[in-house]
């Protein structure tokens, strides 16, 4: 496993993630942010693996981050959702996805089986936007 490599950071931490050994995905993360600040999508991976770790903090801080990047780059709010998502802030996530959904985010395609959405799905307003956005449930 070449060890640098985009693909092989995200699911690595992904996996981990999901694997509840957060300390590990975080490390990933951290070191993937490390060689690559920019990267949006390492800035998800972390924030949504700080989320479930319970460091609030960190998580905002990755929030705050692709705020930072918003105001000079294209960020999918679907991401900003995710890691709300991830804190238990549904309103929060939920507003992310409307602004989605305006945006005609290309994260919007997948959110059905996407992992990070899945601390939404049990909520009607996630079942409402798959419809609106012409996904099955």
């Amino acid at each position: 496993l070449e060890p640098n490599h985009q693909l092989s950071r995200w699911i690595l931490a992904t996996v981990l993630t999901e694997m509840r050994r957060y300390d590990e995905a975080i490390a990933i993360c951290e070191k993937w942010l490390q060689d690559e600040p920019n990267s949006q999508m390492a800035i998800r991976d972390a924030g949504f693996a700080y989320a479930k770790a319970g460091r609030r903090d960190k998580a905002e801080e990755m929030i705050a981050r692709y705020r930072d990047f918003a105001k000079t780059e294209w960020v999918p709010t679907a991401r900003i959702a995710a890691i709300y998502g991830a804190l238990g802030e549904k309103d929060k996530a939920f507003a992310e996805l409307e602004k989605a959904l305006e945006a005609r985010d290309w994260e919007m395609h997948r959110i059905s089986v996407d992992i990070y959405m899945r601390p939404l799905r049990d909520d009607p307003r996630f079942k409402a936007i798959l419809k609106r956005v012409n996904l099955p449930e």
